[in-house]
Order: C-alpha cells, then structure tokens, then sequence
C-alpha cells in the first residue's frame, strides 16, 4: 500500500507541476464517477521500473493548452497543434515522474504517441501488471492519467 500512495503521489506533483508551468493550467484532483476525454497520449519508460503513462484529455483542456502554449488564438489551433501539445505533456510529466521516482537511477523514455480515439475511454493498458488511474479538473477541461507498471519492477 505504502508504493501505491508513493507512486499516485509523485504522479500527482509532477502532473501539477507541469500543466501549471508549462500550459499555466490549474488542476484540482476529481471525484467525478464519469469523464469525458477526447485525445490520448501515451509514453513509455524503462529501466529500473518499466511501464507506461497514458495522458487522457477534454478536447476543451489540450485546446487551452495549445493557445497558451504556443500563445495562438482559439480560432487557429489545429488538431495537429493539439496532438503535439497533449505529447509534449506527456513527455513532460513521465520525465518528472520517473525522474523523482527514483533519482538515484537512469530511465529512458520512448517517444510519446498518440493513441486512437478508442483509447480515450480509461481500460487497462495491454502489459501492465498494476495499474494507478488519477483523475483531474480545470475550469477548461478535463484530464486523466494513468501508470502502468510490469510485474518485473512491482
């Protein structure tokens, strides 16, 4: 119990952390039974531990982080604009994430993707042994993360 709560901890910080400095958003953690996301991300890491994080996102949150990202007006971001901010997130919060995980360790990240629009609907991420699913509010949108780890580094 006391790695689940180290593990939604340390996800939950470098996720704040990153959408308030890098997209100037601020989350609250949600309780909401239902979620409604639009895009998916996905970044995989290894070494010490091996996994994934996938980021879900309201199409209203990444369109908020693509204006104040690339500092564009609303009417001019493009899906591909989106797909890149919602990647860079991802890029993002796995590197401070695995980074403060254990900082005494290297890890490499893969590149990050997006998924099919089927994935944005939160279900088990194919080879995760374990699984922790964050949930989260901004007044532009919705978000969700999840990290999956393989048995090996359980």
């Amino acid at each position: 119990m006391e790695a689940t709560q180290k593990i939604r901890t340390i996800l939950t910080n470098s996720t704040f952390d990153v959408f308030e400095k890098m997209f100037f958003i601020y989350l609250e953690i949600s309780d909401a039974e239902t979620h409604q996301y639009d895009l998916v991300t996905s970044i995989g890491f290894s070494g010490p531990l091996e996994g994934e994080i996938r980021i879900c996102l309201s199409d209203s949150l990444v369109l908020a982080m693509a204006e104040n990202m690339v500092s564009v007006d609303r009417n001019d971001v493009t899906r591909e604009m989106k797909e890149d901010c919602a990647k860079e997130a991802a890029n993002m919060v796995g590197g401070a994430f695995v980074r403060t995980l254990d900082t005494t360790k290297i890890f490499q990240l893969t590149i990050p993707v997006c998924l099919p629009d089927e994935s944005a609907i939160p279900q088990a991420s194919p080879g995760s042994d374990r699984e922790e699913w964050l949930h989260f509010e901004s007044k532009q949108g919705q978000l969700g993360i999840m990290v999956g780890l393989k048995a090996q580094g359980i």
